[in-house]
């Protein structure tokens, strides 16, 4: 049985291009869903939760849309600790090592 890396490997590279921007797609939405999960699991609405944390709802919005990345670190932890989580922020190497930072 080949590894997908093994697979990958075999196509030419625009197409593993265009796979590793589809695979960069699917977790930014993946992590837009996690986020609105957690907010509704906790039962808040966007409203109630940037009133909790001292944003606009807008801002809340924002970041359940993607833009995360825009997100004061400060912010998404916030947001985390109200829904219930805690959060970790890591480092990945381009070698795939990992490297946790406590903040």
């Amino acid at each position: 049985m080949s590894t997908l890396d093994e697979l990958l490997s075999g196509l030419p590279v625009e197409r593993r291009e265009r796979i590793a921007r589809g695979a960069a797609e699917m977790e930014r939405e993946a992590a837009e869903y996690r986020l609105r999960q957690l907010r509704e699991d906790a039962g808040y609405t966007q409203k109630a939760l940037a009133v909790l944390i001292g944003v606009g709802q807008n801002r809340v919005s924002q970041m359940e849309h993607g833009q995360i990345a825009a997100a004061q670190v400060s912010t998404l932890r916030k947001y985390v600790e109200a829904t219930g989580g805690e959060l970790e922020l890591v480092v990945k190497r381009p070698d795939g090592t990992r490297i946790p930072l406590a903040i």
